[in-house]
């Protein structure tokens, strides 16, 4: 499957229009990784996150938190997010980002957090 492909299957489960509308979701860096190989999901992007989509193989990370938030000026080595895209691009690595659309889900953050805590979720 493609990245592409990917993407559009997960917009039909967790629409990014659903999401806030300041919210930065979907694909924020595509790599020349053509299919998809296999698919690490993290909270937060971190250089741990990338070297552990290494080990696995992975060339598809999906995050719940953007890396990319504001408008980029310049991607520095220096900086956390132009050190964390440049070891994505470099690594062939694409990113996609499901945050408040994934909390607006009905078995979405709340219900996963009750769930874990032993509550029962009685609707919504």
């Amino acid at each position: 499957m493609t990245i592409e492909d990917f993407v559009a299957k997960l917009e039909k489960i967790l629409p990014f229009e659903a999401g806030l509308e300041n919210d930065k979701l979907g694909l924020q860096i595509k790599t020349d990784s053509g299919e998809i190989s296999n698919a690490l999901i993290c909270y937060e992007l971190t250089p741990e996150v990338i070297e552990e989509a290494l080990s696995y193989k992975s060339n598809l990370i999906i995050s719940f938190h953007p890396l990319i938030y504001h408008p980029l000026q310049n991607i520095l080595n220096t900086e956390r997010v132009g050190t964390l895209v440049q070891g994505l691009i470099r690594n062939g690595i694409s990113l996609v980002v499901c945050h408040t659309n994934f909390d607006a889900y009905q078995k979405g953050t709340s219900w996963i957090f009750a769930n874990r805590i032993g509550l029962v979720v009685t609707g919504f």
